[in-house]
């Protein structure tokens, strides 16, 4: 009864590889995944053509509800797009071992004798007048195939090559480097991360807001050291932005780089993109604390960290008082909140550790950066890399295995060969003719 149960089990385990290796499962997964892109592109997408502020406000409509809770207006981050990339990389899988099977029963099943069954599959025969000089021409020649093996069977001398079984793998390879570019996306769908940041210069942050408002902090401080911008001349169109960039940890700069469009700064896991520009009026405010002081120009409403500090604070409105212009500070320092109206030029409040000032307002330009790490991407290049080599394997080259048996006077040559037929047929007539003299 063991047995039995444990032959069931096996056939079950048979019957699931071959449905999810299934072309069947491959097509409609494929069709399915298209229709998702399709829908990512037709339909409006969150912080890609529809901003979090416009979804906000049609939110009071029901069928917005519905999309948004469905996954459409975030396709590409919804959970059934990921299992449906998933589904395909199963699929990928599960034919990647039914081929590996299938192949290594073809190379473990080769014969090293040529009987009449082998004769029968080889495909390619021919048979030549074996002279005294046909065994070792046929040596040389299969000697250029791969190492030659020699038997001796009723009578008959069997020879024996191949190159190497690993070209059959090249298929296998290219599902390999495909299952290595879904993985890369998968991750980057689950982990990645990607955010914006703006910064005037003479500005320093170390934490950004991602795509989905969530605040993430870097492990290292990035300060605007200038911006430059260069015009076509006699108009006003921009033709080239740039922002030099540096990065401070523990105190040190580590690291300096002027960015531009498509020409990012890398840190570690994070890449710093040239994004965009624009000109605003920034509040200047001076912090001193232990070990501080310096004087930060801020964008308003968005969250400004302290260099080197884990403390941060954001200018949330701004009023004018009497002709002179107020701000709100809401610092956050050690897990407690504090806050206070600043009068420009006024004197400093304490707002936790820190003495907080107002010192003025700048005109200037900032420097919009797209901040990005992406731990799937090194997955990609594998992938990229590995499909080149099963292109390669898959397309240009062909595991060739040959055989002769000689005989009262007679030579029977057979020939087998992955791909390329053709070049396999001429080498046996070539070889036929060296059997001859």
């Amino acid at each position: 009864m063991p047995s039995e149960k444990a032959e069931n089990k096996g056939d079950f385990v048979e019957e699931l590889l071959d449905w999810l290796a299934s072309l069947r499962l491959t097509v409609f997964t494929m069709i399915f995944l298209g229709l998702a892109v399709l829908l990512g592109t037709i339909v409006p997408q969150i912080d890609i053509s529809l901003p979090r502020q416009a979804l906000a406000e049609k939110m009071a409509d029901p069928v917005w509800r519905l999309m948004s809770r469905s996954g459409l207006l975030d396709v590409f981050h919804s959970v059934w797009f990921l299992f449906l990339v998933a589904l395909l990389m199963v699929n990928l899988a599960a034919c990647t071992i039914r081929t590996v099977r299938r192949t290594r029963r073809l190379v473990a099943a080769t014969s090293e004798i040529l009987d009449d069954e082998t004769e029968t599959k080889a495909g390619l025969t021919t048979r030549v007048r074996a002279t005294a000089a046909s065994l070792g021409a046929l040596e040389r020649r299969f000697a250029a195939i791969g190492p030659v093996q020699r038997t001796e069977k009723n009578g008959a001398v069997h020879l024996f090559a191949q190159n190497s079984p690993l070209f059959r793998y090249g298929v296998v390879i290219v599902h390999c480097s495909l299952l290595f570019v879904l993985a890369g996306a998968l991750v980057r769908a689950l982990v990645g991360v990607e955010g914006q940041i703006a910064l005037p210069e003479g500005g320093s942050v170390n934490v950004f807001a991602a795509k989905n408002d969530e605040l993430m902090r870097l492990p290292f401080d990035v300060r605007c050291e200038k911006f430059a911008m260069e015009m076509y001349p006699g108009t006003q169109r921009p033709k080239e932005y740039r922002s030099t960039l540096s990065v401070w940890q523990d105190g040190k700069k580590i690291d300096e780089q002027t960015i531009r469009v498509n020409h990012p700064l890398s840190v570690g896991a994070f890449h710093f993109y040239q994004a965009s520009y624009g000109e605003d009026e920034f509040p200047v405010l001076r912090l001193t604390g232990p070990g501080l002081t310096t004087e930060l120009p801020v964008v308003a409403q968005q969250v400004q960290s302290i260099p080197g500090r884990r403390d941060g604070f954001i200018v949330d409105q701004a009023r004018r008082e009497a002709e002179t212009l107020e701000v709100h500070v809401l610092l956050t320092a050690g897990g407690d909140q504090y806050d206070a109206w600043l009068r420009e030029k006024g004197p400093a409040q304490n707002l936790g550790p820190y003495a907080v000032s107002f010192v003025g307002v700048r005109q200037g330009y900032y420097t919009g950066v797209m901040v990005t790490a992406d731990p799937g991407v090194r997955l990609l290049y594998i992938g990229f890399g590995v499909f080149f080599v099963g292109l390669f394997l898959a397309f240009y080259t062909s595991h060739k295995r040959v055989w002769a048996r000689i005989a009262g006077g007679e030579a029977t040559l057979a020939v087998s060969a992955s791909r390329n037929r053709e070049a396999a047929k001429a080498w046996l007539d070539e070889t036929a003719a060296a059997a001859k003299g």
